[in-house]
């Protein structure tokens, strides 16, 4: 995984969660930037569940908002959305 794509995301405020089945060990210190380690399937299952339901929740918001890119809802909503990224090593 590009490390400088990471850290960008992290810099920018993005809300990020990584997916490593090897144990996570090459991102520990991610999590001290709020960043989410999947190592188990069940916790994979979890962040893809949660990825999904924001998903659905932010399309709602965006009709609600008649927009279709973040960047335009974040220009009229009251209360910012951050980009969700998930990265799969």
């Amino acid at each position: 995984m590009s490390e400088k794509i990471l850290n960008d995301c992290c810099r920018n405020g993005y809300y990020v969660d990584i997916v490593d089945r090897k144990g996570g060990l090459d991102y520990i210190y991610y999590e001290a930037a709020g960043v989410r380690i999947s190592t188990t399937l069940n916790s994979t299952l979890e962040i893809t569940t949660n990825a999904v339901n924001e998903l659905d929740a932010r399309l709602e918001l965006f009709k609600k908002a008649k927009v279709r890119k973040l960047e335009d809802y974040n220009k009229v909503a009251e209360q910012k959305l951050s980009r969700y990224v998930i990265f799969i090593d």
